[in-house]
C-alpha cells in the first residue's frame, strides 16, 4: 500500500508486524509444545497419598458388591436377603457389624413399622421406621462373633413391616406403604484384631488387608514400581493387579501408580500399598525387607527364620508399613527379573502363601500348582453359598433372597438351564404365590407355586446367554407367598448350565477373548509417567475384575510391542508416532483414528490383528484411561467401541478401519511444504517490520 503520511502508514505497518510475529510464533509452536511435552513428561515425585483416615483390620461388603441394586419395596411385608462372602481370614471376638442404609413412606405408623435386622437366622435387633427417618438415614448394628460362619457365606436378612398410619385395612399390596433399601447397606467382618487396632501383616488372608475396610467407595492402593519400571516389573505389577481386581469381591480396585519420590509416599502413608520390582531399583525395598524381619550380610538376605535368599529367589513380604506403623504393605521382590516373576506368581496363586506366615521364598527350582481355570462355557454350575443345607423362607410377602456365582463370557444368543427343586405350603384359595428368578436383576423366568409343587420338585427355569456377563453374577430368587404360616423350600443341589461359547466379540464380553488368548496376554504401554501408569492399572483391574482366572501377562513400552498372545494397548495415542509402530508390530493396517474432544476423553476399541485379539485404549490424556476404567468396572460397555468422557457419558464408535499410516515421503513433503510457507510469511513480515528510510 502507498502513503504519503508516515504517521497514517503507522497503524498498518504495526499491524503487519504483529501479524508477522503471530505467524512466526505458530510456526515455532510446534517445537515449542514438543519440547514444553518433552519436559512435562520428565520424572517427578507423585503426590502424597490421601489418607483414608484409620485403617480398621476388616472386611466390607456391600449390597451393591454383591450385584443387589438399590430397591423400593412396596407393600406390609418384605424381606430381601443376601449370601455374603466368606470372611477372608479369622474372626476377631468383636467388633462385626451391619450398617443398614435405608428410607421410607412418610405414611407409615412409626408405632407399628419396623425394620428386623438378621445374620444367619440370628435377630441382631429392630429398627424403628420413624418420621425422622423416612427421608433417609443410617442404623448400625453390632454381629455378634457367634453369629457368623468363618468357613463359609453368611446369610445377611433385612425384613420390614409396615402399616399405614390411620388406615389399619390398608391392602397387603398398597403401594404407598413402602421402603427403599440401599446398595450402601453392608456387612463388616472384624478380622484377627479388636477395632482400632492396625491389620496384622499376614499372607494367608491375601488380598485382605490391602482391600478390606473402605465401605461403598472404590478400595484404593497404591502401586509401587522403580522408575523406570522395566518389563519384568511392569508384568509382575499389572498380573497383581488383575488378580486383586478378581479377588476383590465384587468392589472396585483403584490403583494408584507411584514410581518417582516412592519413599516420600510411602512415609506419608494412609493407603496399603503393593510395592513390586527388582530388589536392586526399589528404593523401598531395603527399609521394608528390614521391617519384615529379613537381615542383610555380607552373602546377601536371610530370612527371619535363618534362610539364606539365593539370587534367583522370589520373596513375598507382609509388612506394617515403618513409616507410619499402621499402613498394610505387601512387598514382591527378587535379585531378578525372574525371581520378581516367581514371586508375583506365587502370591496369585490361592495356596502359595504359609498360614500364618508373613513371608514366602519363592526358590527357582520350586514349582507352583497351576491355578483353576475357572467355569468354561457349557459347563454345569453349583452355588456353594448355599453351605449344602436348603434355603427355607417363611410368612406371607416378599421374600427375595440373592447369591453371587462367578460365569465366563458366553453366547448371548444361546441359553442356559436353571434347575431348582421347590416345596412350599398349601396356598389359600384364591390367593396366589410364585417364584421368580432374576439373574443381574433381570427377570428370566417363574415358577407358579400350586398344588403340583407342594411336595419337592424340580422346576426348569431358562436362562437366556444376554442376562449372563463375565465376572461376577448375581441370582435371585424373588418368592412371593401367600396365606398366614406361609413357607417355602429351596434344595441346595440347585444347578446351573451355562450357554455355549460366545459367537463374537463386543465391549459387553471384555475381557474375552484378550484374556483368553492361549498366548497368553500382552501389555503396550504408552508411557511410563505415574499418570500413564496409573491409568492403564484401572483399565488392568477393571479387565481383572470380570475374570475368571488370572492370565500369564507380558508387559512392555510401545517399542517392544509385538503380537504373541491377545494384545491390551494402553494410553498410545492413534494420533502418535508411536501408535503407528505399535500398530505395524502387532499386524495392523494402521493405528486407530485419533480420539477427539477437549475435555479427557478415553475410547475402547476391539480390533483385529491376524490370529490375536487387540484391546486398544487410549484417550486424549493419561487421566482419559481412568475414565475408560471406570467405565469397564461399572460393565457399561458394548458393541465394538466406544468413547467415555469425564462426566461419565458413553457413546458408541462406528467400526472403522484402522486409518493406515503415511508413507515417510509424504509425512517429509507435508512438513517441507509448511516450513517453506512459514518462512515465506516469515519475510513478508520482516519487509513490514524492519525499518524505513524517511522519503524526502
Amino acid at each position: 500500500m502507498a502513503c504519503g503520511d508516515r504517521r497514517a502508514c503507522a497503524p498498518a505497518a504495526w499491524a503487519a508486524r504483529a501479524a508477522a510475529a503471530v505467524v512466526v510464533v505458530a510456526c515455532a509452536a510446534p517445537a515449542m509444545a514438543g519440547s514444553a511435552a518433552a519436559a512435562a513428561r520428565g520424572p517427578r515425585p507423585a503426590p502424597p497419598p490421601v489418607s483414608l483416615g484409620v485403617l480398621e483390620s476388616a472386611q466390607d461388603t456391600t449390597l451393591d458388591a454383591m450385584g443387589v441394586p438399590t430397591q423400593t419395596l412396596y407393600g406390609l411385608t418384605n424381606e430381601v436377603a443376601v449370601f455374603m462372602p466368606v470372611p477372608a481370614g479369622p474372626l476377631a471376638p468383636a467388633g462385626s457389624a451391619v450398617r443398614l442404609v435405608f428410607a421410607h413412606s412418610p405414611l407409615l405408623d412409626p408405632a407399628t413399622s419396623a425394620a428386623t435386622v438378621l445374620v444367619n437366622g440370628e435377630e441382631l435387633g429392630v429398627v424403628p421406621l420413624e418420621a425422622s427417618s423416612s427421608d433417609g438415614a443410617v442404623a448400625q448394628l453390632k454381629v455378634p462373633t457367634s453369629a457368623l460362619l468363618g468357613d463359609r457365606a453368611n446369610l445377611l436378612e433385612v425384613r420390614f413391616d409396615v402399616r399405614l398410619a390411620g388406615r389399619p385395612g390398608a391392602r397387603a399390596d398398597d403401594p404407598s406403604a413402602y421402603v427403599r433399601l440401599e446398595s450402601q447397606t453392608l456387612l463388616r467382618y472384624q478380622l484377627f484384631v479388636p477395632p482400632g487396632t492396625p491389620a496384622p501383616a499376614r499372607l494367608d488372608a491375601y488380598p485382605f488387608p490391602l482391600i478390606g475396610a473402605h465401605g461403598p467407595a472404590p478400595a484404593r492402593l497404591g502401586l509401587v514400581l522403580p522408575e523406570p519400571a522395566n518389563a519384568a516389573d511392569l508384568a509382575a505389577g499389572l498380573r497383581l493387579v488383575a488378580d486383586l481386581g478378581r479377588r476383590a469381591g465384587g468392589q472396585q480396585v483403584a490403583p494408584e501408580a507411584v514410581t518417582g519420590g516412592q519413599l516420600d509416599w510411602l512415609h506419608a502413608g494412609g493407603l496399603p500399598a503393593l510395592v513390586v520390582g527388582g530388589l536392586r531399583r526399589l528404593p523401598a525395598a531395603e527399609p521394608l525387607l528390614r521391617a519384615a524381619g529379613f537381615s542383610l550380610g555380607a552373602g546377601g538376605w536371610t530370612t527371619p527364620d535363618g534362610q539364606d535368599v539365593q539370587p534367583e529367589d522370589g520373596i513375598v513380604a507382609a509388612v506394617a508399613s515403618p513409616w507410619d506403623r499402621r499402613s498394610p504393605i505387601v512387598l514382591v521382590t527378587g535379585d531378578t527379573d525372574g525371581a520378581v516373576t516367581r514371586a508375583a506368581a506365587a502370591l496369585t496363586a490361592r495356596a502359595g502363601m504359609p498360614a500364618g506366615g508373613t513371608f514366602a521364598l519363592v526358590p527357582a527350582g520350586g514349582s507352583l500348582a497351576p491355578a483353576p481355570p475357572g467355569p468354561r462355557p457349557g459347563e454345569t454350575l453349583s452355588f456353594p453359598a448355599l453351605g449344602g443345607q436348603d434355603l427355607q423362607v417363611q410368612g406371607p410377602g416378599r421374600h427375595s433372597v440373592s447369591l453371587t456365582f462367578t460365569a465366563p463370557a458366553v453366547d448371548a444368543g444361546g441359553a442356559g438351564d436353571l434347575e431348582l427343586a421347590v416345596a412350599h405350603s398349601p396356598v389359600p384359595a384364591g390367593q396366589r404365590a410364585v417364584l421368580g428368578v432374576l439373574v443381574n436383576a433381570t427377570s428370566v423366568g417363574a415358577v407358579p407355586l400350586d398344588r403340583e409343587d407342594e411336595q419337592m420338585r424340580t422346576a426348569p427355569v431358562r436362562v437366556p446367554g444376554s442376562a449372563l456377563h463375565p465376572g461376577r453374577n448375581t441370582l435371585t430368587l424373588d418368592l412371593v407367598l401367600a396365606g398366614d404360616g406361609a413357607t417355602a423350600q429351596v434344595a441346595s443341589d440347585a444347578r446351573l448350565r451355562l450357554p455355549g461359547a460366545p459367537s463374537g466379540a463386543g465391549l459387553q464380553l471384555l475381557p474375552y477373548p484378550v484374556f483368553n488368548d492361549p498366548g497368553g496376554v500382552r501389555v503396550v504401554l504408552g508411557g511410563a509417567d505415574d499418570a500413564d501408569l496409573t491409568g492403564a492399572a484401572r483399565v488392568v483391574a477393571a479387565l481383572g475384575e470380570r475374570a475368571v482366572a488370572t492370565p500369564r501377562l507380558a508387559a512392555g513400552y510401545a517399542s517392544d510391542a509385538r503380537a504373541d498372545g491377545g494384545v491390551l494397548v494402553l494410553g498410545v495415542a492413534g494420533a502418535s508416532a508411536a501408535a503407528a509402530r505399535v500398530a505395524g508390530a502387532i499386524g495392523l493396517a494402521g493405528p486407530p483414528p485419533p480420539t477427539g474432544g477437549t475435555q479427557p476423553s478415553g475410547a475402547v476399541r476391539e480390533l483385529a490383528a491376524g490370529s490375536h485379539p487387540v484391546l486398544w485404549v487410549d484417550g486424549t490424556a493419561p487421566a482419559a484411561l481412568t475414565l475408560a476404567g471406570d467405565a469397564l468396572a461399572r460393565g457399561a460397555l458394548a458393541g465394538a467401541g466406544a468413547t467415555v468422557d469425564a462426566t461419565g457419558r458413553i457413546r458408541a464408535l462406528v467400526a472403522e478401519e484402522a486409518a493406515p499410516s503415511e508413507p515417510g515421503v509424504v509425512t517429509a513433503v507435508k512438513v517441507m511444504t509448511a516450513v517453506a510457507a512459514c518462512l515465506l510469511v516469515a519475510a513478508v513480515g520482516w519487509q513490514a517490520w524492519r525499518p524505513r528510510r524517511e522519503e524526502p
